[in-house]
Parts: C-alpha cells; structure tokens; sequence
C-alpha cells in the first residue's frame, strides 16, 4: 500500500505543471483551475489502485481531468454561475483595453458552444501546442477522432460567433465587426 502511495505522486510529479496549467485553462482562472486540479488528484489517487500499468498513467491521469472538468459542468450549482472575467491588468493611460475585451467575450461566446470534452481538447491542441498524436495519447482516443473533434469544434464555435453577430447587428449592439476571416477562434502560439 505504501509503495502504491509512493508510486502515485512519484507519477504525479512529472506531469503536476502541466496538468495543474490544463486545469487554469479549462476553468478560466486560477483559482477554479487549482481547485479542478485538487478535485482531479483526489479522484486520481482514490482510482490509482485498479490502474494495472503505471506506463499509461498520464493518459489515465488526463482522462480523469477532463472528466472532473465535465462533472463540474453537470452540477446544477456550477450551471446558476456567471462567467467571471479575468483581473484587469494595471495599463497605461494611452492603452486602450476595449479590442481585447471584446476578443475575451467572443472567445467565451465561442466557448460556450462547446461541451466541456471538446473545450478540452480545443484548449490541449490549440493553445497548450500539443499535437493531435499527444492529445489523442492523453485522452485514449484515435488521432483521427480528435481531428474530426477539432473540425466540429472550430465550426460550432464559427457559428456561435457567426449567430452572435447577426443577433447583435440587428440590436445594434456596439461590438465590433466580426469578418469571416475573423472568425478563426484560437490560433496555435509561435513556437519560436
């Protein structure tokens, strides 16, 4: 029993920032991400005993992450909650924060299309920069299937964005212009 215990966080160790940093992302924040990450240790080391090889752990490890993301999604509570935006940052009097304000809000408009495994992976593969082969690794799936998850993906949030600016130019609401070529959610970071 001790050296299962030892075992699990010898497993844990390499792979605690970059699941913790998943967490961050997929909750929005840094306090409801530790606290994802905290509800996925928990259940990872109560389940740890019935893995049967320690080589799959980091698949079975990020499985269990999405899935503690997904639970808190199906939680009545969690569904009366208001997205909460991010700190302002201090700026400079000269730096106008309203493009990236609105970027933020079509963002989680575009999200919100999403269910909780697809934001997953949208979030894994585009902005962590792993590629379909690791994700499809991390979650147990076939490459293919995360590239058709990614397709369908990128499309509801297209639509989402898309529905939105018909809706609000009919209201006149004042967000700026989506164009078509605008509508690519998330871009894949430079890896200079």
């Amino acid at each position: 029993m001790d050296s299962d215990k030892n075992l699990f966080w010898k497993l844990v160790e390499s792979e605690h920032l970059k699941a913790r940093a998943l967490c961050r992302k997929l909750a929005g924040n840094r306090e409801d991400g530790d606290d994802l990450y905290h509800d996925a240790l928990l259940a990872a080391r109560k389940g740890f005993s019935g893995l049967r090889d320690p080589e799959a752990f980091r698949p079975w490890f990020y499985r269990i992450v999405v899935n503690a993301f997904k639970r808190r999604f199906s939680r009545p509570w969690y569904r009366l909650l208001l997205p909460i935006t991010s700190e302002v940052a201090e700026t400079t009097g000269s730096h106008d924060p309203g493009p990236s304000y609105a970027a933020r809000r079509h963002l989680d408009r575009a999200f919100r299309a999403l269910s909780p495994e697809d934001q997953a992976v949208v979030i894994m593969f585009e902005l962590d920069g792993r590629s379909t082969s690791e994700v499809a690794q991390m979650l147990g799936k076939s490459e293919g299937s995360i590239r058709v998850r990614l397709h369908r993906a990128r499309g509801r949030m297209r639509e989402a964005l898309a529905r939105f600016q018909s809706t609000s130019t009919k209201e006149s609401v004042t967000e700026p212009a989506l164009t078509k070529e605008s509508l690519c959610a998330v871009t894949k970071p430079n890896k200079d």
